[in-house]
């Protein structure tokens, strides 16, 4: 089978070879493709090419085209700052007081007013034309709480979620409204497009599960119930410990949750049961970047044993992005041990 025939019947709940290997490759890909991360996502061909070798290289089942962390405040205006082998920041926000949500005008976020979007458009078509249509081609799309968090600074905006709870949850529903209008946009003119979320500012470590219910759920709900009435399933990836947050991760209908290593796996499993699978969670840290390749390929196999001993489905991934200056020696073990280890899974299941 190949990765979209997998993915499919796997939803579907039809016979499959093995369990789908996730590798979050985005940054590394660059590298291998001796492009600067800047540099790779600066183009539809920098991203193209690095998708491209990562799939054809490591046979991972994922995908994607990232929409970028700060990508909803750079549209609406923000001054970002550029790195060479990370994600940008952003030094000047769009949204200086919270009480001036009024004065944006998220209409600037769009296929059609959005340049980097039409580019995020070019590089999907290019690497489904380029990986001969073998996988579905993801758009990484960022949370609510994490996009606002790109339009107003994050610090206050966290703060405003106990002083200023109506003026945020209109912020949040304004970037709601937004992010849904792209989803409908980017699969009228892609059919065959899917779509992830990544949600960093969501995580345990910065808000509370009370917070999370109150500022999180009813905005992912309806990103998920969105992409889901396009017939696409939604991966939905918390870095930190988000553990408490699983049950309204299932409330929401996300389908995978791919997890930080900080969360443990059984935790996540006892709290999930069979209503989501669970991805994760090998630490791109001290076993990707800074581990040998026994130690990756143990830390693989420790996953694939905790998670044997539940009726939770598992795919195998990476806590985060795997890092750029990542030994490409590491990343091969970890693809060689994972998809060993994914026919064990499906035998299990």
């Amino acid at each position: 089978m190949n990765p979209k025939q997998r993915r499919i019947a796997l939803f579907e709940k039809k016979p499959i070879d093995r369990m789908p290997v996730y590798l979050f490759h985005g940054t590394y890909g660059a590298k291998i493709t001796n492009q600067s991360y800047r540099a790779s996502e600066a183009s539809s061909e920098g991203i193209a090419k690095k998708e491209i070798e990562c799939f054809n290289r490591y046979h991972c089942d994922n995908i994607s085209v990232n929409f970028g962390l700060q990508s909803m405040g750079r549209a609406l205006g923000a001054q970002l700052d550029f790195h060479e082998e990370t994600s940008p920041t952003v030094e000047v926000f769009p949204l200086e007081a919270i009480d001036q949500i009024d004065q944006l005008d998220f209409s600037l976020l769009s296929l059609e007013r959005t340049d980097f979007i039409q580019m995020h458009l070019k590089a999907i078509e290019a690497i489904q034309k380029g990986i001969n249509d073998q996988a579905v081609v993801d758009y990484e799309l960022t949370g609510p709480l994490t996009a606002a968090s790109s339009i107003y600074a994050p610090e206050k905006l966290l703060k405003a979620t106990r002083k200023n709870k109506e003026q945020v949850h209109s912020l949040l529903d304004q970037t709601t409204l937004a992010l849904e209008r792209l989803i409908e946009e980017m699969a009228a003119a892609n059919p065959e497009l899917g779509f992830s979320i990544t949600d960093p500012v969501s995580s345990g470590d910065l808000i509370s599960p009370r917070q999370y219910k109150e500022f999180t759920l009813p905005y992912l709900k309806r990103l998920v119930d969105k992409i889901h009435q396009l017939g696409q399933t939604v991966t939905l990836h918390i870095c930190g410990n988000a553990l408490k947050n699983i049950p309204y991760i299932i409330e929401a209908g996300v389908d995978i949750f791919s997890i930080d290593q900080k969360v443990s796996l059984l935790d996540a499993a006892e709290l999930a049961g069979n209503q989501l699978i669970i991805a994760g969670h090998v630490n791109p840290i001290e076993c990707f970047f800074r581990g040998t390749p026994d130690q990756v390929r143990q830390a693989v196999e420790e996953c694939f044993e905790q998670m044997q001993q539940t009726n939770t489905p598992f795919i195998i991934a990476p806590g985060c992005s795997v890092p750029y200056g990542t030994p490409e020696v590491n990343v091969s073990a970890y693809m060689e041990a994972a998809l060993t280890g994914a026919e064990r899974m499906r035998q299990h299941g």
